[in-house]
């Protein structure tokens, strides 16, 4: 693809690094992404409209808060999703182009709790 490979950690609390994506709702402690990558939902966003576990689409490109890069965590990746999608569009221009913001994902054991926000994307 020619294009660099991103790098993205998870941001952690209380100990979430130690839990495995299961335990954490699907989110991955690591993921690699490119633009024109093909990627996968990884949880239910919007079922009404496509976005649900499993959805396809193409990377188009990353936003990150002013001086953050890789392995920063990204506001948003800007993911083209294949037909299935029926909702709305960023702009007219890309259709079913859609915004993938980090999830925050909650887990208690043990009256402990684990906090894990990541993009709930992976490689397809």
């Amino acid at each position: 693809m020619n294009q660099p490979i991103a790098t993205i950690k998870t941001r952690h609390s209380g100990g979430a690094q130690t839990l495995s994506s299961d335990e954490m709702g699907g989110l991955e402690p690591v993921i690699y992404l490119a633009k024109g990558a093909r990627v996968m939902l990884t949880m239910n966003i919007w079922t009404k409209v496509g976005l649900c576990n499993g959805a396809l689409g193409t990377v188009l490109d990353f936003f990150y808060a002013d001086g953050q890069t890789p392995p920063a965590l990204p506001i948003c990746v800007l993911v083209q999703f294949d037909e299935d999608y029926s909702g709305p569009c960023l702009t007219a221009s890309f259709p079913r182009c859609v915004p993938i913001c980090p999830i925050t994902q909650i887990s208690q054991n043990v009256g402990q709790k684990y906090e894990r926000q990541q993009l709930p994307l992976k490689l397809a």
